[in-house]
């Protein structure tokens, strides 16, 4: 039996789609649903008027509608359908009482099954959640992970489920996956560094941030070493875990590059090449980690520079919240967050060489965005929005979308 500790579970029964029948649409669908399915969802934004205020993860499923899970702070909810006011929502899990911290960055995703699983924090609790399992697998993770344990999950060819977060207590990343008999929690060792102690001192916190993904089979998860400010990443290979650092100091000389490495969203394409999107924070940029020729290579995307009509520059940063998503013919496309405006900035390399754009967001946006790519090529990203001239110091959020039809 499922130890409640302060969450009630409401599983839900998700349609699967509009059956085939002889009677008229209107009967079948009464909603319009199969109708909407034949509508092609216009491009551009769209606002989603019954969603709830909270972080959000989202995809696109194989029939072409949006599922979008947000966390928020009564609960998980999940929103479903073809464009923003057609997105339906309903409650997968309502707290019992509001958590003592504030909503934490989390992951959800479709399961095998076509059940919504998720990994989220609750205090300093890592819990995990599958609306169509057994209560008794739903449950701690962690139960001392921290306040911010940021996870990020993916699902092998196998249907395993492999976690990466961050334990607070340890200052260390941990990775986790779930076994017959409940979840196996590892430690990701810090790979080696070249460099100096006396440069880059000694090994401190790391793992703050990650993203997880499978590469060959295995699972790699790429993370910021938030203690000597570099981007890393490890796979795990027969239990035993292989790293090297991507970025932050040169693998020959050890010599200090800058702090880089936060926000990192990995890609791995149909030919197990493992590219990945991040922050700079020394110099506030945009990095895009790919390989060329068997060798690591490393792009400075944005330099976030403004050059304005009189010819002045202004530095900006862009680079937070980064999501790396896969155009149809398999080039990287990055939307990321200018945080001057702060609006949201879109990269895509045709080629070699990079195109920058701005998606012409008419208020302040482009927090805690979360993309996917649908089977045909198209994009959605979603993300928070916040009003302003309201004069309140914590302004009300809102969730938004971006969404790019078939190219």
């Amino acid at each position: 039996m499922m130890r409640r500790r302060s969450l009630i579970l409401i599983l839900s029964l998700l349609s699967l789609g509009c059956p085939e029948s002889s009677q008229s649409t209107d009967e079948v669908c009464p909603e319009g649903n199969c109708e909407a399915e034949l509508t092609p969802i216009e491009p551009g934004f769209h606002a989603f008027p019954d969603a709830p205020n909270g972080i959000p993860v989202s995809w696109i499923t194989e029939d072409g509608s949006w599922k979008i899970v947000v966390v928020h702070e009564n609960g998980l909810s999940l929103g479903e359908g073809r464009g923003g006011n057609k997105v339906q929502w309903e409650t997968l899990i309502e707290w019992s009482n509001s958590p003592s911290s504030k909503i934490q960055p989390f992951d959800a995703m479709e399961n095998e099954d076509g059940g919504i699983i998720a990994v989220f924090s609750r205090g300093s609790e890592l819990w995990f959640y599958d609306s169509k399992a057994l209560l008794q697998v739903n449950g701690v993770i962690d139960t001392n992970a921290g306040s911010a344990p940021r996870p990020a999950m993916t699902l092998d060819s196998q249907g395993t489920i492999h976690v990466s977060y961050y334990h607070e207590p340890s200052g260390t990343l941990k990775y986790a996956n779930l076994q017959e008999n409940g979840w196996n929690i590892e430690s990701v060792p810090l790979p080696a560094s070249p460099c100096p102690t006396e440069d880059c001192g000694e090994i401190q916190e790391y793992g703050a941030y990650s993203d997880i993904g499978i590469q060959g089979g295995s699972p790699v998860v790429v993370f910021y070493d938030q203690g000597r400010g570099n981007l890393c990443f490890s796979t795990r290979l027969a239990e035993t875990w292989v790293g090297q650092i991507m970025d932050g100091e040169f693998t020959e000389t050890g010599a200090n590059t800058g702090d880089v490495g936060k926000w990192p969203s990995l890609s791995v394409d149909e030919k197990a090449n493992l590219s990945v999107a991040y922050y700079g924070v020394t110099s506030s940029d945009l990095r895009f980690a790919y390989p060329s020729n068997s060798e690591l290579q490393v792009k400075k995307v944005d330099l976030g520079q403004i050059e304005n009509p009189d010819g002045v520059i202004t530095e900006t940063s862009v680079g937070p919240f980064a999501q790396l998503l896969q155009s149809a013919g398999g080039q990287p496309v990055i939307f990321y967050l200018d945080s001057y405006t702060p609006t949201i900035r879109r990269a895509e390399r045709k080629g070699s060489v990079w195109s920058l754009s701005r998606l012409p967001l008419d208020r302040p946006g482009g927090f805690h965005m979360r993309g996917s790519v649908g089977e045909e090529g198209d994009k959605l990203l979603v993300f928070q929005t916040w009003k302003t001239g309201t004069g309140e110091v914590t302004p009300e959020r809102s969730l938004m979308a971006w969404y790019e039809p078939i190219p």
